[in-house]
């Protein structure tokens, strides 16, 4: 078991495994939430296939951890996009959430998309994020 971890740690890392972000294109940053962890790929488009960025997974604090799954959910989506930020640079980014986070920020960013306008006009539009949610 051991050696297949290692394996697979080693494959997580090397080519094609990951790519460096190219900050001219948008990215797409897939959340995912269960029992109180964020999990989540950063893409970008390559051709005509999705090349990830990065791999996250993150243990979401004690308080959220005990909230209802759609809004576990959107602290999964505000923690990811946090360390998303280290590789999108404020880069144009769409977030795909399993769970109505835009209609829960009362946004409508699922049929419309978001785009970033003044720094301080709230969380979402500061990430410039297009949230859209996949049921």
């Amino acid at each position: 078991m051991e050696k297949a971890f290692r394996e697979l740690k080693k494959a997580l890392v090397q080519p094609p495994a990951l790519a460096l972000p190219d900050p001219r294109k948008p990215f797409t940053l897939y959340v995912h939430e269960r029992g109180g962890v964020a999990a989540g790929v950063l893409c970008q488009k390559a051709g005509p296939t999705w090349q990830p960025i990065g791999y996250y997974s993150k243990v979401l604090d004690p308080v959220a951890k005990g909230w209802p799954a759609c809004l576990r959910a959107v602290a999964a989506t505000a923690l990811l996009v946090q360390e998303a930020e280290k590789l999108t640079l404020g880069g144009d980014t769409e977030v795909v959430v399993p769970h109505g986070v835009p209609q829960i920020l009362g946004t409508g960013a699922g049929e419309k998309g978001m785009r970033a306008g003044a720094e301080d006009e709230g969380f979402m539009l500061r990430w410039g994020l297009r949230a859209g949610a996949e049921d």
